[in-house]
């Protein structure tokens, strides 16, 4: 469930990780909790089969039960699964389960993309001392990808 959950969600956006341009065999794992984030600053654009909330709560819920080892009742699961199903197939009123505009898929994905920072002429000055004396901050990339490869239905 966790990791369908994480699969689903990564698919929809191709949103899985980071590419490290210093080392480009190397990639760094965004954080779902980023994701969950990125989402609900388009939420009201985009379709849900399943109520996203409730998504991102089992997500946790699951997350410490695979890792903690919590154990809650055992019907727990039994009830959750065929919760999400939906998200996962679609349901009779939608084909899919994650529906929205092509704009509204680049807004989430964009939330990943770094963003270039006006500095004042201190805040500067600190960066260039730190560089000359400290490692060099990562660059990173999110990788490129293309709306065909999204496991969504684009509205438009």
């Amino acid at each position: 469930m966790h990791t369908a959950i994480e699969l689903c969600m990564r698919s929809v956006f191709c949103v899985s990780s980071y590419e490290d341009l210093d080392k480009p065999d190397r990639l760094i794992p965004i954080d779902m909790s980023r994701l969950f984030e990125a989402i609900k600053t388009q939420q009201s654009e985009i379709e849900f089969a399943v109520d996203v909330h409730d998504v991102q709560k089992i997500y946790r819920w699951s997350n410490f039960y695979l890792h903690a080892g919590a154990r809650d009742y055992p019907s727990i699961v039994g009830f959750v699964h065929p919760y999400l199903h939906p998200l996962f197939v679609g349901s009779p009123s939608m084909l899919v389960g994650i529906r929205m505009k092509w704009e509204t898929w680049h807004v989430v994905r964009a939330g990943f993309l770094p963003e270039p920072k006006a500095l004042s002429f201190s805040q500067r000055l600190a960066a260039a001392w730190q560089a000359l004396w400290s490692q060099r901050k990562k660059a990173l990339q999110l990788p490129n990808a293309e709306e065909r490869h999204a496991q969504c239905v684009f509205l438009d």
